[in-house]
């Protein structure tokens, strides 16, 4: 899901474009490339990973019980929603496909550790890339809209479905959309740009002004609806640590963290300010990637002329997030993991302080935390589960770029409706890792100590229920 390239000149882009479509045009037919790379079932593409020693991945969701995922959320430890971006890249003409996206609510009712059963949440809801818990229900990111869902009867079908800010732009590609929902410390829900804008308003309180939102993240009160700017301009990835630092990535920068807000720079008239970010990770032609696959991404055939060649670096990081729970190692714990589904892996990177913000670096060179030989794996979201562990959802697609980031001319050789119908979530967790109890209770008493759990989803889970109880 890459941002597009800035170039230097018309001479450059049609160099650029003849040498790609003459690869494609020779080498990616989509007959060619079905035969070459052909779709893995759930127990082969198990086989086909390469995970760091000592851990374990395994099958929690499958097509057809999930289809497409792009962002889940646990609500107990057998409950998921989870938002399916069926639409992606965008309707292809003919297909029969359409951009309706949809919430699915996955129950692991027997306790084995697998989902077998699936509610259709809610559906017809246009590209949705983002779930955040409250009250009961569940914020949606769904541009140009973030509504908010719940089922009031149990039957666990969405009969209440309200949008609560509106404005926010769908004018550019699917992926590039107000996405993320995550509570913060403070009590407010933060939203990633998606490097788009919009003019925010809320329905239920007409009176209030729009607020202009454009060239930032931002963030809203989840009881009064009423929105904001912030620092940053995250793509597809939002993140906080265990103290409440903010942290996103774009495509092309892996690890970001918000310094300051505009807010407090404001209070001083006479401050002239404009980056309030740190780059943590190494960026661009630094920013090395180490994929076991054989998958062609298009920029490995821009030529040389282009200033920061693409190959071998992260060119579609998304999903960054920082693990809080204790189903892997103690060396695991708040490190960051970054999505890049262009070249088939998860990253691992290590925090370490520096001054003010972080720097942080893969463990090692030459090998990445999870990989797959697999072209069709394409992971895009990170989350921890109740148990602690460390989930993972996978659109498994054939393509996943987007078709406008691609030449025109050779758009029709590639295959972007392929994985349409198929989807996976995964499990990975620790060899042994004990099952761990349930924090004692939900009464404000047993809430306050759950704030001191080990797993950073009861300590998440302590803090929204608190805050939702004032």
């Amino acid at each position: 899901m890459r941002s597009q390239a800035h170039t230097p000149g018309r001479r450059f882009l049609a160099q650029s474009a003849g040498l790609l479509v003459a690869f494609l045009t020779a080498h990616l037919a989509p007959a060619a490339t079905a035969e070459r790379h052909p779709a893995r079932s759930p127990e082969e593409a198990l086989k086909l990973f390469q995970l760091e020693a000592g851990l374990r991945i395994e099958l929690v969701a499958a097509e057809p019980l999930v289809i497409n995922p792009v962002a889940f959320v646990f609500d107990g430890p057998r409950r998921l929603f989870v938002a399916e971006g069926r639409g992606y890249p965008d309707p292809v003409e003919g297909s029969g496909q359409t951009t309706a996206g949809r919430i699915a609510l996955l129950e692991d009712r027997d306790g084995d550790g697998r989902f077998e059963r699936r509610s259709e949440f809610a559906a017809d809801l246009g590209y949705v890339n983002g779930l955040a818990l409250w009250r009961g229900g569940i914020f949606v990111t769904a541009a140009p809209d973030i509504l908010y869902l719940k089922d009031t009867d149990g039957d666990g079908v969405a009969d209440q479905r309200e949008i609560v800010l509106t404005g926010f732009d769908a004018t550019k590609t699917a992926q590039l959309r107000v996405s993320h929902p995550t509570l913060g410390l403070d009590g407010k829900i933060y939203v990633t740009s998606g490097l788009n804008g919009g003019k925010v308003t809320s329905p239920a309180h007409t009176g209030r002004a729009a607020v202009t939102f454009s060239l930032k993240d931002g963030r809203f009160d989840p009881d009064t609806y009423a929105f904001e700017n912030t620092s940053g301009r995250g793509q597809f990835g939002l993140t906080f640590d265990a103290f409440g630092r903010r942290f996103f990535c774009s495509n092309r920068h892996p690890v970001m963290q918000i310094m300051l807000e505009p807010a407090h720079l404001a209070r001083n008239p006479h401050l002239s300010f404009s980056e309030s970010v740190q780059e943590v990770s190494k960026v661009q032609a630094e920013a090395a990637v180490f994929p076991i696959s054989r998958a062609s991404i298009t920029a490995d055939f821009i030529p040389s002329l282009m200033a920061a060649p693409h190959a071998g670096t992260f060119t579609s990081a998304s999903g960054v997030f920082i693990f809080g729970g204790t189903g892997l190692t103690p060396e695991h714990q708040g490190n960051v993991f970054i999505c890049e589904s262009a070249q088939n892996l998860v990253q691992r990177q290590v925090l370490r302080p520096e001054g003010a913000a972080f720097r942080s670096d893969p463990p090692a060179a030459g090998k990445e935390f999870l990989a797959s030989t697999d072209v069709w794996f394409r992971p895009v979201f990170l989350g921890e589960g109740p148990d602690g562990a460390l989930y993972l959802a996978d659109m498994y697609r054939r393509e996943i770029d987007h078709p406008s980031y691609v030449p025109e001319e050779s758009r029709g050789k590639l295959d972007f409706v392929s994985g349409k119908d198929r989807g996976r979530i995964y499990r990975i967790v620790r060899e042994n890792a004990p099952v761990r109890a349930k924090p004692p209770g939900t009464t404000t008493p047993e809430l306050v100590r759950s704030l001191d759990a080990p797993e950073g989803w009861w300590r998440e889970l302590a803090q929204r229920l608190l805050v939702e109880r004032a």
